[in-house]
């Protein structure tokens, strides 16, 4: 019974630390992307890219109409979108 408790234990564990690294990698992946949608927007595509490799990520689609930036980009296995407006 006491072995079947620590199985169950460690499983519990595992399984709650895989989610949590999941987790993380997600937020990580749409941080990544609101970071390039700001810079996209306040300072041209270059800084975009550029803060697009900073994080590790690759930009996959934009739509840039000058005032209005919507971002997509891949880091790992995750794909985020973010959107970033100019305003005065």
């Amino acid at each position: 019974m006491v072995l079947a408790w620590w199985a169950l234990t460690v499983l519990s564990i595992v399984a709650i630390t895989h989610t949590g690294a999941e987790l993380l990698s997600r937020q990580r992946t749409q941080h990544a992307a609101d970071a390039v949608a700001l810079a996209w927007v306040s300072h041209g595509s270059d800084e975009g890219q550029f803060v697009a490799n900073a994080y590790n990520a690759t930009v996959i689609q934009v739509e840039d109409n000058g005032h209005r930036v919507r971002v997509w980009v891949k880091q790992g296995d995750h794909i985020a979108s973010a959107t970033a407006q100019y305003t005065q």
